[in-house]
Formats: C-alpha cells, sequence, structure tokens
C-alpha cells in the first residue's frame, strides 16, 4: 500500500464475507442498492516494527484495537478522512471508545429500520456498531455531516458520504 494512504487516522471501509456482512450487505441493497461496504475502521499507528497497521474498529467482541492484516481478506479500501476532520482527534476518540460493548441490538434495529423505514430505531446505550462509532469520530475530529441518526448509519452509507459528500439514500 501507498505510504500517502498509509496515515494515523485514514479510514479503512471493507467488504466482508461473513454471516454479518451478509445480512449487512443485504440489507443496505434493499434500501439503498448499494451494498458493498460492509465494514470501517480507522488507522491509529503503524506497529513498532513498521509491518502492520494498528486499527481501532467495533466488531462483535465491541469496540477493539487490532490488526490492519487481519482485515486483508475483507478487502479493504484505505481513504482520507474529509480535510474538515483532524485526524489526531479521531484516532482520539477512537481510542476513548476502545473496550465498549458492540450494538447487536443496534444492528437488528438498522436492519428492520431498512427494510420499514420508521417503524423501530433502537439501541443499547453505551454501544457502538463500526459505522456509528467511526461516523461519530469524525464528527468528534470537525465533520458534520447531516444524518437522520449518525448511531444507525451503513458502513455504505458513510463510505458514500465520505467520498461523495452524500450519503445513500432510497432510490425513487
Amino acid at each position: 500500500m501507498s505510504d500517502v494512504l498509509m496515515q494515523s487516522g485514514n479510514l479503512v471501509f471493507c467488504h466482508g464475507k461473513n454471516l454479518i456482512s451478509r445480512g449487512i450487505r443485504l440489507a443496505q441493497w434493499v434500501r439503498f442498492k448499494n451494498s458493498q461496504i460492509t465494514h470501517v475502521a480507522v488507522l491509529s499507528a503503524p506497529t513498532l516494527d513498521k509491518k502492520d497497521w494498528i486499527v481501532i474498529q467495533a466488531r462483535s467482541y465491541g469496540v477493539e484495537i487490532s490488526l490492519l492484516s487481519l482485515l486483508q481478506d475483507e478487502s479493504p479500501i484505505i481513504l482520507a478522512p474529509p480535510d474538515s476532520a483532524d485526524r489526531s482527534a479521531l484516532v482520539t476518540f477512537m481510542k476513548a471508545q476502545v473496550g465498549d460493548r458492540y450494538g447487536f441490538v443496534t444492528i437488528l434495529s438498522i436492519l428492520v429500520t431498512m427494510l420499514l423505514p420508521g417503524a423501530l430505531s433502537v439501541m443499547k446505550s453505551n454501544t457502538w456498531i463500526c459505522s456509528a462509532v467511526v461516523g461519530e469520530a469524525m464528527r468528534f475530529a470537525g465533520w458534520y455531516h447531516s444524518w437522520p441518526n449518525i448511531y444507525q448509519c451503513t458502513p455504505a452509507q458513510l463510505y458514500d458520504a465520505v467520498t461523495t459528500g452524500v450519503a445513500g439514500v432510497r432510490p425513487k
């Protein structure tokens, strides 16, 4: 990977293949016709030996510190955050969330909301899903995007917002 892309605070978007990723992909396709991105993490720092990068992400075990190399099977796409987001603040926010639990209830709520808009919006406090924690970290870092509910944005919506400035919306 290019050294330009490998900077602290950059975003790592992934296309997962596990059962949860397949569910996310299906729900995103049904709602937005956009389903390729199923996970997002943040580059924190290179490892001491400079052979890998530390990432911070929300996974089923909660918000955790992991390695970029462990995401290689998910076809990672590394992007700089929007210019208005301070990379240092973004990483600081992500580090502060490490240890928080994963939002399984939120995931189920999002799936229902995508299929039946406005029918259900339930989240358990002090939990995160990957796209919500990264979206909130970017907001903390100075990037603002007008979300209907930042805690229920999907990885594909976050990718769209970062790359085009517009989050996925249901086609008419």
